[in-house]
């Protein structure tokens, strides 16, 4: 099921287990999503090249949206824990994917 989310580039689904079963809740439009959890479009566009891409770091955050290194990171800051993951402690060869995707489930 994830693979597929990755594969139509939609946010991967959200499992929840409660006291009165499992459920999953699918995001058919991650721009809409986003934008009504309060969002911006930058914060946005960087999630949605997540999706396409399978992962992103500071330096694509930089290049996708004309920012210098301390504002892509706090671009990634802000959605790390909510929507991404980060992958590495910190430097060279950290990445972050969309959260609930692991590293086997990335769109190659």
């Amino acid at each position: 099921m994830i693979n597929e989310c990755v594969e139509h580039e939609i946010l991967p689904p959200d499992f929840n287990v409660e006291m009165a079963g499992f459920m999953v809740i699918m995001f058919s439009n991650p721009k809409n999503l986003l934008s009504r959890k309060g969002y911006d479009n930058t914060l946005i566009d960087i999630v949605i090249d997540t999706i396409k891409q399978g992962q992103t770091s500071n330096t694509r955050v930089r290049k996708i949206c004309a920012v210098s290194k301390a504002t892509a990171t706090r671009y990634l800051d802000q959605l790390e824990g909510n929507i991404l993951s980060r992958i590495g402690e910190t430097g060279r060869g950290t990445y972050y994917i969309i959260k609930g995707l692991t590293e086997g489930s990335n769109k190659v």
